[in-house]
């Protein structure tokens, strides 16, 4: 008798079993069983991609940077300017010994320059042109505090970080292949291809979840039709999730529309940009007779409050994105995939996660989103709930 023969992840490397499911139990990918690893970075997959019927589409795709994107780097530049060019104009009418005053104008103005170098960096950004190559996603980390950054390996073998959004990287995994989207240091968008074809998962034939016409993603808010070009999209093939979500569909139609909680975004960064900027306008006009007299000897003391106003703005504007109307959550009926959590900081020794929740849904998405530690315990793989989700962020949870 034929002993039996196991599978496993081309990810992870984990062991599927006989009977290997649709995606990874542990590390969510889309299965590549069958297929030699050394493929994924070899330079025939490269030219699969351009074999694809909707490599044509995907590549007159041209989505840009937002001007919001350089939200941080302009408020960045008028920080420093605020803070170098105040001390500058301190150092100016102070009277100091001669090396006292030499480094602290030099300090001052290196931290003006660095402004300026932040704001050119903004600019250079976002008027750089889209660049399309075709490449692998070789690695997916967090770089610093706050910055997720996509390693991206390309024909020739040079690998590329770039900098990309939670939402972007929540519908990829590791060995994906297929058209960057990149503006600069920048990875915008990401068409996926699947010119590894796994065998066939219980309950049919393997059916990528993105366009067949502009390879565009399948996403939450994805129903008959592509978001991107309109297409009519393929039947969702769940394979063994299929079962578990239709005999929890008659529970989730008894949840409520709207999720239980929804509470909201934090506010503490631009609440402490808009005091500070308000609170320099204020001092500014309470002020304004003192001002004025100094003003007289020394009319350098009205451009230390100039970069108030320009401060004042972009805290408005940043408070205005966390606070004001938000869009509603997406509201589906998802199976838990897997849990993660990612160290991107310590403190007092301790690190500092992020807790991340992969969920396939009805409609035959599969997306990484990021979850509050309540909810992320709450979730374990194989759970079927209600999910409502905004963005890249699991808003709530109920388990059906």
């Amino acid at each position: 008798m034929a002993a039996k023969t196991t599978a496993t992840c081309a990810t992870c490397g984990a062991d599927q079993g006989d009977r290997p499911p649709l995606y990874c139990r542990f590390c969510g990918a889309r299965r590549a069983g069958g297929v030699d690893a050394s493929f994924r970075t070899d330079g025939e997959r490269y030219d699969l991609v351009e074999k694809q019927p909707a490599y044509a589409g995907a590549m007159r795709h041209a989505p840009r940077l937002g001007w919001g994107d350089a939200l941080t780097q302009v408020g960045m530049f008028f920080v420093a300017v605020l803070v170098g060019g105040g001390g500058l104009l301190i150092a100016q009418a102070a009277d100091a010994g001669t090396a006292f005053t030499v480094l602290f104008v030099g300090i001052c103005a290196l931290i003006v320059l660095f402004g300026f170098y932040e704001l050119g960096l903004a600019f250079a950004r976002m008027l750089a042109p889209t660049r399309r190559p075709i490449a692998v996603l070789s690695a997916d980390f967090l770089s610093g505090t706050y910055v997720r950054k996509a390693r991206l390996r390309m024909r020739d073998g040079d690998e590329v970080d770039s900098v990309a959004a939670d939402a972007l990287m929540g519908l990829l995994v590791v060995g994906d292949i297929g058209v960057a989207y990149m503006q600069r240091d920048r990875l915008v968008d990401y068409r996926w291809f699947d010119v590894m074809p796994p065998e066939d998962a219980p309950g049919g034939t393997h059916c990528a979840p993105s366009c067949a016409t502009c390879a565009a993603p399948v996403v939450f808010t994805t129903r008959e039709v592509c978001l991107s070009c309109g297409a009519t999209l393929r039947t969702p093939n769940l394979g063994e999730h299929a079962a578990a979500l239709a005999d929890a569909r008659d529970a989730a139609a008894k949840v409520p529309p709207a999720p239980p909680r929804d509470p909201p975004p934090p506010a503490l960064g631009p609440g402490l940009v808009l005091v500070a900027g308000l609170g320099g306008l204020y001092l500014a006009w309470s002020g304004q007779l003192v001002w004025f007299e100094i003003a007289e000897t020394w009319p350098y003391i009205w451009l230390f409050f100039a970069p108030f106003v320009p401060l004042t703005l972009v805290g408005a504007i940043w408070m205005w994105r966390r606070v004001g109307p938000r869009p509603p959550p997406t509201r589906v009926l998802a199976r838990v995939l897997r849990r993660r959590k990612v160290a991107y900081a310590e403190v007092n020794g301790r690190p500092v996660y992020r807790h991340y929740v992969t969920l396939v849904s009805d409609n035959g998405a599969r997306q990484e989103v990021r979850a509050d530690l309540g909810t992320w315990k709450a979730l374990s793989p194989d759970d079927v709930a209600v999910i409502w989700v905004r963005g890249a962020s699991l808003v709530d949870a109920v388990k059906v």
